[in-house]
């Protein structure tokens, strides 16, 4: 009893000494830590708050209150206790344990290859926490749902907090519209005033936001409900609704990759159908394709210059997304460039650096880096770790790269097969919707690095290889109403 009321006035006295410095960063990993550990007992309470505070927390302050940004480093203390809560829970149960496909272990080692490359290139500590909190925080959701058996009822619970976010997102999207955009209009700097439209997710008032991420999320969504209807588990007039809440934030942004969003999302949702009902099939992927075409149109109608022709505003587009022109400014690099310059870079005399990297952030010096990566400094400028693909390259080499694609297109097979094997129902709609959740962040890896420095799409991206092992190990079968 005596040593419980010492640990508690000495903690309150270190909480007391925190508080005065006025340092959030300092605050939020104190509160964070200690939340956790007495949280590590019970993973769903963790999981949940994860949730809640990257989806629905994080972005909000990021912002409408970015001096509190670093109070997100709670949440991301949480989901590194959430993993090892997961690793503990899995090790000390006694009842035997139902094994996890072998993408899924890969992906769980992932952090174990990336200490060992930090160790190999004798990475700076401050450089190696920034990078591993950076690439890895949020993988604890992974570890919990393939890890611990949560049960059926909380398992419907996520899906419905999941559907629901989606749906509200358009108010979100919409006041961002109106009231956001018009007031970032003309800043300079290479703000691009539409980027604001991110629902909940993060955007930077005077920087970048994540509205690739929105779309994805809201398309994944609406993936299971579209399949859920022609599986006759939802009503027209319902899945209508829905799809009125999730797709109207599609024409509000200006997201380009939707082009290929859409018919990806149609393809993953009809394909089960294409030999008992081609024609249908065919017809609902030409509305699709219409549909992509139409955002197409009107993205580019969004982007032209004023006094801009529409073949010139194509041009544009596709010289800073594929060509020989920078994305962010004339001397950086774009989407292609940045993997042809990373090949560029490569000799013989290191070969460590080919196959396995320079180690988790050396690549990295954009918002939150509080260490800069030493590549980064070295080709300043030139933003080298621009998408996923490239960032893995640089930190991780080619075998890292490979172990990475490997898990990622490991899972998709999986939960295709697993698709096409399901009868129809809730459980078919849901490896639908995770397919083409997928499918999408696929694409995402080649577009931007989001997958590794936004806590929302991190937090979606494990959410999404945690269903796929439920989906195919120990499929789960909830009761949406």
């Amino acid at each position: 009893m005596l040593a419980v009321l010492v640990a508690a006035v000495g903690l309150a006295f270190l909480f007391g000494l925190l508080a005065t410095t006025g340092s959030p960063i300092l605050i939020a990993l104190f509160a964070g830590t200690l939340a956790g550990l007495a949280l590590l007992g019970v993973p769903k309470v963790t999981l949940c708050l994860v949730l809640v505070g990257t989806l629905c927390i994080g972005g909000p302050i990021v912002q409408f209150v970015p001096k509190l940004t670093k109070i997100n480093w709670l949440f991301s203390m949480l989901g590194f206790l959430l993993f090892a809560s997961a690793v503990l829970s899995a090790l000390s149960r006694r009842e035997r344990r139902q094994g996890i496909p072998w993408w899924a272990v890969l992906a769980l080692l992932m952090p174990l290859y990336a200490v060992w490359v930090a160790l190999v290139n004798q990475l700076g500590l401050f450089e190696f926490l920034a990078g591993f909190k950076r690439y890895f925080q949020y993988w604890g959701v992974l570890a919990c749902l393939a890890l611990i058996p949560l049960g059926e009822r909380l398992h419907r619970c996520l899906l419905k907090f999941l559907l629901g976010l989606a749906a509200v997102q358009v108010v979100f999207a919409l006041f961002q519209r109106v009231v956001i955009v018009p007031q970032r209009q003309g800043m300079g700097g290479g703000v691009v005033a539409i980027d604001a439209v991110s629902g909940t997710f993060e955007s930077s008032f005077s920087g970048g936001g994540s509205s690739s991420v929105l779309v994805f999320f809201l398309l994944t969504a609406f993936a299971f409900v579209f399949r859920a209807w022609l599986d006759h588990k939802v009503s027209g007039r319902r899945a209508l609704l829905y799809a009125l809440l999730v797709l109207p934030p599609l024409a509000l942004g200006e997201t380009k990759v939707v082009v290929v969003f859409l018919p990806l999302v149609f393809l993953c949702a009809l394909a089960l159908d294409l030999r008992s009902k081609p024609i249908t099939t065919l017809m609902w992927m030409m509305l699709g394709v219409a549909m992509a075409l139409g955002l197409a149109l009107l993205y580019v109608a969004m982007s032209a210059k004023t006094g801009q022709s529409f073949a010139r505003a194509v041009d544009n587009i596709l010289a800073y997304n594929f060509g020989s022109v920078g994305y962010h400014s004339a001397t950086n690099l774009n989407r292609s460039t940045v993997l042809s310059f990373w090949w560029s870079q490569q000799h013989l005399g290191d070969p460590v650096g080919l196959l396995f990297g320079h180690g988790p952030g050396a690549s990295y010096s954009g918002d939150g880096a509080l260490v800069p990566g030493q590549l980064a400094l070295r080709y300043f400028g030139l933003s080298i770790a621009f998408t996923t693909l490239s960032s893995l390259l640089w930190d991780f080499g080619v075998m890292g790269f490979v172990f990475f694609l490997a898990f990622n297109l490991g899972a998709i097979a999986a939960v295709a097969r697993a698709a096409f094997k399901q009868a129809p129902g809730w459980t078919r709609s849901l490896q639908v919707a995770v397919l083409a959740g997928l499918s999408m962040n696929l694409v995402l890896f080649f577009l931007n690095n989001s997958a590794t420095t936004l806590p929302s799409h991190s937090t979606l991206f494990m959410l999404l290889l945690g269903a796929a092992v439920l989906l195919t190990a120990r499929p789960v079968r909830p009761d949406v109403h």
